[in-house]
């Protein structure tokens, strides 16, 4: 219950910070549906959008306070019992709630000059801007936008609950996605179950904190106020895909004036367009010839995604992403609310010298937007890395062709600043972090011009042609927007930020989210234009039949044009929903309550740092405790020198340094304790001296029956 009040106050503060941003729902829609009347289905749109965007703002605010104040808190009171997320917790969700009895007591006041307890509840919803919307809209627009946000729902409850859960014992990741469950578990039990202030990654003690972590600690808070970690997870993940999708749907309205575009732009971005299905298919012939039953069985049972471009194996263009990477979509929910918000600015109907003097924006462009833009992306570097870059980069675009762009020119060096001052809150100096370099080509393996433009062919299959044609046939203002979907693209295939290029397909999958909107506009028009072909012709002479005629076979030619496209479009991604159900039909399970974790917990600060085997998605995380060195790919792509530590590690196992000197090393490195067990003892990687530590250092306690763990302690003799 409490983690519910939590988000619900989070979404609150969200609510009133992006009214102050925008002047309310009404004038937001006005300048995001620009005209005289917009159609009564935008007021339903900016609602939607208002509602999700006011929740993940309000999330990111929310999370960064809880944040600050638990890090001085641990500061001030270092070895409290309590945890620090608890006192902190009854403070900030005791303040919301005076600041929402207080305003609610005024606003009653001043809206209806009485009592809030004469106000009759019915009469007070009936006049609301989403009531007033509801009385405007058809039932077909309707059933059309509910139909979506159940899609939405049903899509993002289905992708998340299959793929994580947890029980009172257990915490269970699917096999395609427990690689990065690693991390994430690790990183949420660490601020839940450990006291991870300052942050250090839970994979790599003592060097701070180079990974996107505040989404993970959002779960590890909702895990403090009475979730299970399953439940905080997939909760945010939920309300995250359906945030973003909506807004999503709605950038895709507001550009095309249809609505449509609310449910295909978010459909094609989740059934993604490839020739994979087409390869995948050939191969298929290739090994069965045309024996169908053979096809079917194959594709009934397949669990590897398809695809012949590198790292398709893994899914890395797939909805398996998402389940993935949890961080992502809440961090496209930011980044498309922002884009809304700077939208009303792009003015392609002037001259370029007449924008160039337009710095300062007129009295339409509130200066409280960009403050709330500025504020959010300044906070946002944290939160997902990735999304804030190409965020920047579109909004790079379209500044290019928009008045006030001096907003855009504020709102860009507070993120900086803001990223900057967090690189130097969390990251160490040994760490690399961010670099840019150079990089052509991606992971595309032949790096040609000509081979990169047949990489993207396969990979994408007929969505970038379609868009080049689009391109050419469209106005200035979709061509801007066409442009500026783009730059995130071009950041993937020239710059390299991290030691491994390959995290770049974020940039690309956002960059085809984006050009989806320009192909769900053409599906749109080849399905809804001959419609109105055809009443042209529906009361003609007999002498004009073969008009009729034409109309008819040109409504047929144009529906059925519809249909193909989006088959090709989709085949491939609905066949990658089905591998996903397959992959995670099987998990990789851990448990919470081992012998040794319960020592663990029972018998060590929370803070705790260990010497183990290089685990990755393993129990002993769920303590929340820290590893010196564990699994080694994500803090080595984050820029952590994981080679120095290894070797390092590798003189400590064997016993090299003198008890006196590993115990000062221990001390200065804030390490605890060496555990042994028979997955470090069988590691290729190490050869270890148990009878060194055993001669020289006490020995905490002893599991024989837990793979003969022995865990002895490095600071006393």
């Amino acid at each position: 219950m409490a983690a519910l009040l939590f988000i619900a106050a989070a979404w609150y503060i969200g609510w009133l910070a992006l009214a102050r941003a925008t002047g309310g729902c009404s004038s937001w829609q006005q300048k995001l549906f620009a005209g005289k009347q917009p159609p009564a289905f935008t007021s339903i749109l900016t609602a939607l959008s208002y509602a999700a965007g006011s929740l993940w703002s309000g999330l990111l605010f929310m999370t960064w306070i809880i944040w600050l104040l638990t890090y001085f808190y641990d500061r001030l009171l270092p070895n409290t019992k309590i945890h620090p997320l608890i006192p902190i917790n009854i403070i900030v969700l005791a303040a919301v709630f005076i600041i929402v009895a207080v305003r609610s007591i005024i606003f009653v006041q001043r809206e209806h000059a009485v009592s809030p307890y004469q106000i009759p509840l019915r009469s007070f919803f009936s006049n609301s801007y989403l009531a007033k919307a509801l009385r405007q809209i058809s039932r077909r627009q309707l059933f059309l936008i509910t139909g979506s946000i159940i899609f939405f729902t049903a899509f993002a409850s289905w992708l998340m609950l299959i793929s994580f859960k947890s029980d009172g014992s257990t915490v269970s990741a699917g096999y395609s996605v427990f690689s990065d469950f690693a991390p994430h578990t690790a990183v949420i039990s660490s601020f839940s179950q450990g006291q991870n202030w300052p942050a250090q990654y839970p994979h790599f003690a003592g060097d701070g904190m180079s990974y996107h972590f505040l989404f993970f600690f959002l779960c590890a808070n909702l895990i403090k106020l009475g979730l299970s970690i399953s439940a905080s997870l997939n909760l945010l993940s939920i309300l995250g895909m359906i945030s973003a999708l909506i807004l999503l749907g709605t950038l895709a309205a507001a550009l095309t004036k249809r609505l449509s575009v609310f449910l295909l732009a978010p459909l094609l971005t989740l059934a993604r367009s490839s020739f994979a299905i087409f390869t995948y298919l050939q191969s298929l012939y290739e090994q069965y010839g045309w024996e169908m039953s053979a096809w079917f069985t194959a594709i009934k049972y397949q669990r590897t995604f398809i695809g012949n471009t590198p790292r398709d194996e893994w899914g890395l263009w797939t909805v398996n992403v998402y389940a993935n990477q949890r961080h992502l979509m809440p961090a496209l929910a930011i980044m498309l609310l922002i884009i809304l918000l700077f939208l009303p600015t792009l003015k392609t109907d002037r001259s370029f010298a007449q924008l160039h003097r337009g710095w300062l924006g007129d009295n339409n462009d509130r200066i409280s937007t960009t403050i709330f833009a500025s504020v959010i992306l300044s906070l946002m570097a944290y939160w997902h890395g990735s999304a804030l870059i190409a965020t920047l980069a579109v909004l790079a675009v379209m500044a290019l062709f928009s008045r006030a762009k001096l907003h855009y020119l504020i709102t860009a060096l507070a993120a900086v600043i803001g990223s900057l001052i967090q690189l130097r809150m969390f990251t160490s100096n040994n760490t690399g972090g961010i670099g840019i370099q150079w990089f052509w080509g991606f992971i595309a393996e032949d790096k040609s011009i000509g081979g990169v433009l047949r990489y993207l062919l396969e990979l994408t299959g007929i969505l970038l042609p379609l868009v080049l044609i689009i391109f050419f046939f469209a106005k200035n203002r979709s061509r801007v927007m066409i442009t500026a979907s783009c730059a995130p693209l071009a950041i993937a295939f020239v710059l390299s930020l991290t030691p491994d290029v390959t995290v770049n397909h974020k940039y690309v999958m956002i960059s085809l989210m984006l050009l989806n909107i320009w192909l769900a506009d053409l599906l749109a028009r080849l399905w809804l234009t001959p419609r109105t072909m055809y009443k042209q012709h529906q009361s003609v002479t007999g002498r004009d039949r073969w008009k009729t005629a034409a109309s008819i076979a040109k409504v047929f030619t144009s529906r059925l044009s519809a249909i193909l496209i989006c088959l090709i479009m989709t085949c491939t991604g609905f066949v990658e929903w089905h591998i996903f159900a397959n992959a995670n039909q099987g998990y990789y399970t851990i448990e919470y309550d081992t012998p040794v974790n319960n020592w663990i917990i029972g018998n060590t600060e929370r803070d705790a740092v260990f010497i183990a085997a290089p685990w990755h998605y393993h129990s002993f995380f769920l303590t929340g405790r820290l590893l010196w060195l564990g699994h080694s790919y994500y803090a080595w792509s984050a820029g952590h020198d994981t080679g120095d530590r290894l070797a390092v590690e590798q003189q400590i196992l064997s016993g090299q340094l003198k008890p006196a000197e590993l115990e000062k090393f221990a001390v200065d490195n804030n390490i605890d304790f060496v555990i042994f067990d028979n997955s470090l003892r069988q590691h290729d990687q190490f050869t270890v001296n148990e009878d060194y530590f055993a001669e020289n250092f006490t020995t905490a306690t002893v599991f024989n029956d837990q793979e003969q763990t022995i865990i002895y302690s490095l600071r006393t003799n």
